[in-house]
């Protein structure tokens, strides 16, 4: 398998993982362990399916959290005080 075509499939495969996601609201790893059972039977490397779960998870977390956080801005409940105080420069 050449490498535009793995990346084409896995980005495929995550968007559909956070379609189905956002139109079923499940909370867990259920839509995406089919995805990644089907790029094992494609003989997608085991490495590559863990680095494929480990990414798309803490893309999730990201996401997540930056909205969190923006929500919170936006109801003026969180300090930005703090935040200029630690950021570098």
């Amino acid at each position: 398998m050449n490498k535009p075509h793995l990346f084409a499939l896995l980005g495929a495969s995550g968007i559909a993982a956070g379609f189905l996601r956002g139109c079923s609201a499940w909370a867990g790893p259920g839509d995406r362990s089919p995805v990644l059972a089907t790029h094992q039977r494609r003989g997608l490397p085991a490495e590559h399916i863990v680095a494929l779960a480990l990414g798309t998870s803490m893309a999730a977390i990201v996401v997540s959290a930056m909205q969190s956080a923006y929500g919170h801005y936006r109801r003026g409940s969180a300090s930005t005080i703090a935040f200029k105080q630690e950021r570098p420069g």
